[in-house]
């Protein structure tokens, strides 16, 4: 049996370790919790960014197709300008056949009208005869004046000869009244046409207006996004050349200087002025070179490739231009390696290209790494295969946060043909 005190001692002791335990177990929740939020954190930001990114590229490819809706509504207004054209010559010269035959009709109208009232006098006159005769006596009383049977069927022939003629005078002015009314009718229906004509000519004319104006608004846009494009791509080629200078100083190539383009696209502002940039000479590096290296070199980043190297076509400009290196997109912090041996000869803001470090790797092998966002080495600093160079920052407007070249002898190569493993492909 225990003491009193010795099972005091054991409860308080099995007490101690329960509060231990329980702290130890608050502290663990907290410290997880901690890093839950750190990477909520983390996650969120990286959400922000993802989606300022599409949100640019949505604007670009916006721009590539509104400028390849100006070429269209351009040759829309064209073929409608045309058609407008044809439609009006057509018209007028509708218009001109109409006025021949509204001359004609005029001239038919007006001796039907002569001979209507020609006739009319006429029919006027017989009505006055035949009045005053019937007034001396009627016909019946002018048969029974017959003296004989034979005057009798000659004053009846007289009469139906009369009759025969009355009416066939009637007949004939009811037939040129009629085609009076008809020329009349035709008269004003060519008329009619032709103010038609004319009024859809002035219709046509106002559209043509119209359509000048368009096609002189979006040739005004056109041209002002053009501008905007040869401003952009200017800029682009000075920072390439930029770099080809650089690069020249640095590894002595006798490669011309901007020989050829790299769309290096000019989404990094530069942080110091562009009057120049004067790399620090520094004494060649006795490496191996990487030509035995070929197919073995690791990756710089982790992640996928943006742009691969050779001649591509300009997102948002559709130009062909000459990549003359790889665009990567990897995390935002992600470290950036050496792909071998080398010494840092140049670790300076480069216009176009954000912090650009360059390795001498003897034999006059170079690796450019572009897009930096902080450097963490120095000029003169020899480094091994997989040591940190840099970090990377967020991704550009095409989605790249990461730039590598390889040069020999100041001539970029394919980089891709030059590591161990494919890196994969971002879906565009």
């Amino acid at each position: 049996m225990f003491s009193r005190s010795t099972t005091l001692i054991v409860r308080s002791a099995l007490n101690g370790k329960w509060v231990l335990t329980l702290l130890l177990v608050l502290l663990s929740s907290k410290a997880i919790a901690q890093s839950d939020l750190d990477a909520s954190t983390v996650e969120s930001r990286l959400r922000s960014v993802r989606a300022k990114i599409e949100k640019e590229q949505r604007r670009l490819r916006d721009l590539k197709a509104s400028q390849k809706q100006i070429n269209a509504s351009l040759a829309e207004i064209a073929s409608k300008t045309k058609k407008a054209k044809e439609q009006r010559e057509e018209l007028i010269t509708a218009i001109g056949k109409l006025e021949q035959d509204i001359q004609n009709v005029e001239r038919t109208y007006k001796q039907a009208e002569a001979r209507v009232v020609n006739r009319r006098e006429g029919l006027r006159e017989r009505i006055v005869a035949i009045y005053k005769m019937r007034r001396r006596t009627s016909a019946v009383d002018y048969l029974f004046r017959a003296s004989s049977s034979t005057d009798l069927l000659r004053r009846s022939h007289y009469l139906k000869v009369m009759a025969e003629f009355d009416y066939k005078y009637l007949s004939e002015l009811s037939s040129l009244i009629e085609n009076l009314i008809a020329e009349q009718d035709k008269l004003y229906a060519l008329k009619g046409k032709k103010d038609g004509h004319l009024a859809e000519i002035k219709t046509l004319e106002e559209k043509l207006a119209k359509q000048q104006l368009a096609k002189a608004k979006l040739l005004s846009d056109s041209k002002a996004k053009t501008k905007q494009k040869e401003k952009a791509l200017s800029k682009m080629n000075r920072s390439a050349a930029k770099l080809e200078a650089v690069l020249a100083n640095l590894m002595g190539s006798e490669e011309s200087v901007g020989d050829a383009t790299p769309d290096s696209g000019d989404e990094l502002q530069p942080s110091q002025p562009e009057s120049g940039v004067t790399p620090r000479r520094v004494t060649p590096f006795k490496g191996r070179g990487l030509a035995k290296r070929k197919g073995r070199l690791p990756l710089p980043v982790e992640g996928q490739v943006v742009r691969e190297f050779g001649r591509r076509k300009h997102e948002q400009f559709s130009d062909l231009v000459f990549v003359k290196g790889v665009e990567f997109l990897s995390s935002i912090g992600g470290k950036v390696k050496a792909v071998a041996q080398g010494k840092v000869i140049f670790n300076q803001v480069l216009p176009g290209y954000g912090n650009v470090v360059i390795l001498d790797h003897g034999k006059r092998y170079y690796t450019l790494y572009g897009r930096l966002a902080s450097s963490l080495c120095s000029v003169g600093q020899v480094v091994n295969k997989g040591e940190v160079l840099a970090v990377l920052g967020e991704p550009d407007l095409k989605g790249a946060n990461f730039y590598f070249e390889l040069r020999i002898r100041g001539k970029a190569v394919n980089p891709m043909k030059y590591f161990a493993n494919s890196p994969g492909k971002v879906k565009t």
